[in-house]
């Protein structure tokens, strides 16, 4: 039974870190609890809702818009005790696997300048700030080395006490990367796409060891990316654009990349360079290159056992000099990573997943929507909870209107506490009970939070 996304409040267990757009000391304060505005799931418990508001958003210009504060990881409420951190005017960035040091990258809008600053999240302070920019995301090790791919696709590192970054490597400048991972033996794994005068044109895995700098690309020329037919000039082309799924194993061994066109999984030996592609049935392959692609999203258990993929189908019709493009999530299937058969599969308007730590759980979404010359109509299919050995609903909340988006899942093992984010039309975060599948908190006045170990961040995004 499907609920509207309601608001309930359960025990704290941890902090995390909360990032927002409002004036730089200033703390949440709790309100009476809201009415309910629809059903809740019939597997949780009775519970009073409340919101947890932040404070009023800051427009002037001279003045720092973004701050960061640890708060409740359940009730997403502020921890006493803490000063809150100016963080610009917007915030992103990632957590070491300890939970020790979180690395940020910090914009300036009146400037057009970033910088990257690396925290302390025990002791709460800042240990350096450096006038550098990022085109992926950060990497922060455990012993609070930061690492990111600079504009001109080098591979650089801050340690605190340095003036400035080291380069590590350099990519290829036909390549770029973005996303990845830092196992626990020294490697930096991360997807990188293949261009072709500009264009994007294939997958591949850049591998670098980061002791030495050696960096290995490794391509999949099959495993198309980004637009199948770059030349057409219909006015529809624009809109079919081709996202394999790409997850790394826990163990950092080895790459999955799922091709967004055909029924294949390609299998990465991240060690060795070797590459295996398994064929897969029933992943939905794409017949019509000219009119017809798939985004994928892909997510692997603990153990690498099951590799579990959601699908978007964005398919062009096409009737004389009228067009209409839709796009329609098509579920989740789980693929058993021995047999490289589906073991289970869920046919609903699912897009978009992510695994807990354990997982034990997933949590899903999907968007689906009609674009012509002159409409537009879009939805999303709300926030599931599914239990990820067998692919059963555990939950699914509808969204409060039909304009309402969602997207970006992160998770506390410990508190039992999934994150998502919606904007309807302001940003919230809102907190899930992973077993119950109850709305446990909402903190409004930000868009994202991220989980690595004990703590996580929820940032502004505009």
């Amino acid at each position: 039974m499907a609920s509207r996304l309601t608001t309930v409040p359960v025990v704290a267990l941890a902090a995390l870190l909360f990032v927002a757009c409002t004036t730089p000391d200033a703390a949440p304060t709790p309100t009476a609890p809201p009415d309910v505005f629809g059903p809740t799931p019939s597997i949780h418990d009775e519970s009073t809702p409340t919101t947890r508001p932040r404070p009023s958003t800051v427009t002037t210009a001279d003045q720092d818009r973004a701050f960061m504060y640890p708060v409740d990881p359940v009730t997403l409420e502020a921890l006493g005790g803490f000063q809150p951190m100016r963080m610009g005017d917007w915030v992103w960035g990632q957590a070491s696997p300890n939970g020790k040091y979180f690395a940020a990258s910090v914009g300036n809008d009146n400037s057009g300048s970033t910088e990257i600053r690396l925290i302390d999240v025990e002791g709460w302070t800042e240990l350096g700030s450096w006038q550098e920019t990022s085109s992926s995301e950060l990497f922060v090790s455990d012993e609070g080395i930061v690492y990111f791919f600079s504009p001109n696709n080098q591979l650089r590192s801050l340690t605190p006490g340095d003036e400035s970054s080291v380069t590590l490597a350099e990519v290829p400048l036909d390549y770029y990367v973005w996303g990845g991972q830092l196992s626990g033996d020294g490697l930096l794994a991360s997807y990188g796409v293949h261009t072709l005068n500009g264009i994007e044109e294939s997958s591949a895995i850049v591998v670098t060891v980061i002791d030495t700098g050696a960096l290995t690309v490794i391509d999949l020329p099959q495993a198309r990316h980004g637009s199948l037919e770059p030349t057409s000039n219909e006015p529809w082309s624009g809109y079919l654009y081709a996202f394999p799924g790409f997850v790394l194993d826990p163990a950092g061994s080895r790459a999955l990349v799922v091709h967004a066109h055909q029924d294949v999984v390609s299998e990465v030996d991240l060690l060795t360079g070797s590459v295996t592609d398994h064929e897969v049935p029933e992943l939905s392959a794409v017949t019509d290159l000219a009119r017809t692609s798939l985004q994928r999203s892909a997510a692997l258990s603990p153990d690498g056992g099951m590799l579990f993929v959601a699908s978007t189908r964005t398919e062009a019709l096409v009737d004389g000099h009228d067009w209409t493009v839709t796009n329609t999530p098509l579920g989740v299937r789980a693929i058993d990573t021995t047999s490289w058969t589906t073991s289970f599969s869920l046919d609903e308007p699912i897009g978009e997943i992510r695994i807990s730590p354990e997982g034990d759980r997933l949590l899903a979404t999907g968007f689906t929507s009609t674009e012509s010359q002159n409409l537009y109509e879009g939805t999303t299919s709300g926030l599931f909870l599914l239990e990820a050995a067998q692919l059963r609903v555990l939950a699914h909340h509808e969204p409060p209107s039909a304009d309402t988006g969602l997207g970006g899942f992160s998770f506390n093992q410990e508190a039992g506490v999934g994150y998502t984010s919606i904007w309807n039309p302001m940003p919230s975060v809102l907190a899930i009970d992973l077993h119950s599948g109850q709305i446990t908190a909402e903190a409004t006045g930000s868009s994202h939070l991220e989980m690595l170990g004990p703590i996580g961040v929820m940032s502004e995004l505009r």
